[in-house]
């Protein structure tokens, strides 16, 4: 295999970005997803935007909960928690929660956002997760990957006045099938810090439920010598999320 095949297939390095548009179907997935990352990122000196796409509004199990209350709630928990990892830009789309229908739509949209503020990485949940069953997670998903397949093209969406932009790659959290793993030791502790900010969505049993789970993964996800802590992603360029059958061996 020739030397520009080799590079084809070879994933970018988070590092070496200097923008980057972090989307969420709901505040507090960015945290709970890549939340020490972000914090890493920040600390050297990236450019953190949060995208929340909606508005939350549908995460309670109380009948008698206001539910413009609570999406006002999760905006500011969202603001808060991203302010603490390093985010200063923060866009909200604040469709009601659990409506997402169209993923092509709310493509066009990601994609206005992505060639505004030319960021070079995107991050989003993966919508390729085998089991995953909340429509909102796989609707997002779906949207920020062809938003980033298309937003280099000059007419996407038709009648766009902004510019187009190719972007570095595309990160992908809670995937099945991370290629990446990014020593998060100094960090871990910072996520936790910021998942404890939701505090409408994670206190008390749920919050420690996920604090055991997540050390567990990111121990088994600590490769380098001298991490303790992990987190993994599915990282690829653009040309990879079309046509190309080897994208799960990348």
């Amino acid at each position: 295999m020739d030397n520009d095949l080799l590079n084809f297939f070879k994933p970018p390095q988070i590092t070496e970005a200097k923008c980057v548009l972090c989307v969420q179907p709901h505040s507090d997935d960015n945290e709970i997803g890549m939340g020490a990352t972000i914090k890493k990122l920040a600390s050297m000196g990236c450019e953190i935007h949060y995208l929340t796409v909606t508005d939350g509004r549908l995460g309670t199990q109380d009948k008698n909960q206001d539910l413009d209350k609570l999406a006002k709630i999760r905006k500011q928990e969202a603001i808060d928690a991203g302010t603490f990892l390093g985010a200063t830009h923060f866009h909200f789309f604040d469709y009601k929660d659990g409506t997402l229908k169209n993923p092509r739509k709310l493509s066009y949209r990601i994609s206005e956002l992505i060639r505004t503020i030319k960021c070079d990485f995107v991050f989003v949940c993966d919508p390729n997760c085998k089991y995953e069953a909340h429509l909102d997670h796989l609707i997002v998903g779906q949207a920020v990957s062809q938003a980033v397949i298309s937003c280099s093209l000059a007419k996407y969406p038709e009648k766009t006045k902004t510019e187009p932009f190719e972007v570095s790659a595309i990160g992908y959290y809670f995937s099945p099938m991370p290629n990446t793993f990014i020593d998060i030791t100094e960090f871990l502790n910072d996520q936790f810090q910021a998942m404890e900010i939701h505090k409408s969505q994670l206190s008390g049993d749920i919050l420690n439920m996920f604090k055991g789970y997540l050390i567990n993964q990111y121990k088994n996800y600590a490769t380098e010598e001298n991490s303790l802590y992990s987190q993994g992603f599915k990282l690829l360029r653009p040309m990879h999320l079309h046509c190309v059958t080897e994208v799960n061996h990348i």
